[in-house]
């Protein structure tokens, strides 16, 4: 039983509650030891994955290819628990949102490229002042459109 005083004593029972103590009335302190040690390792846990997220968006950079997306550090903290009830509808409603912004962009490059094909004139045409009206040779219609405008 001496063996075990220090133990409790590093958990915060004192020598006198110790000796006169039941086994089962110092299983709190044991609980409460198992709790902070499980928090501890969670916290390291943590940090580990922070510091391998900071090595990627340095180290994985400085040798990605060419034409490779950058990785870049998470802009938001890990989320540790689930979403609620209402971060899910909001998140929904803004991607919902996106979408439909998304699809109205495309239908009005979808049409500018119909005005293109119905009138003849291409791009450079316009941009040329040139008013002749001619068709475009191999049907392909270059719609600068794609470039400008942004999606997201």
């Amino acid at each position: 039983m001496e063996d075990l005083l220090p133990f409790y004593i590093y958990n915060g029972v004192s020598k006198a509650e110790f000796m006169d103590s039941e086994p089962r009335e110092l299983e709190c302190y044991d609980l409460a030891y198992k709790f902070s040690e499980n928090r501890k390792n969670f916290h390291e846990h943590m940090q580990g994955a922070y510091i391998t997220e900071a090595l990627k968006a340095t180290v994985c950079n400085m040798f990605r290819k060419n034409g490779q997306a950058p990785y870049e550090y998470p802009a938001e903290p890990f989320r540790i628990f689930p979403l609620t009830l209402e971060e899910e509808e909001e998140k929904r409603g803004k991607e919902l949102q996106r979408a439909v912004i998304f699809s109205m962009r495309l239908l009005r490059i979808l049409r500018n490229i119909r005005k293109i094909k119905k009138t003849g004139y291409m791009f450079s045409d316009l941009e040329s002042g040139n008013s002749n009206r001619r068709k475009p040779d191999g049907g392909d219609i270059f719609c600068p459109l794609f470039f400008t405008i942004n999606i997201f």
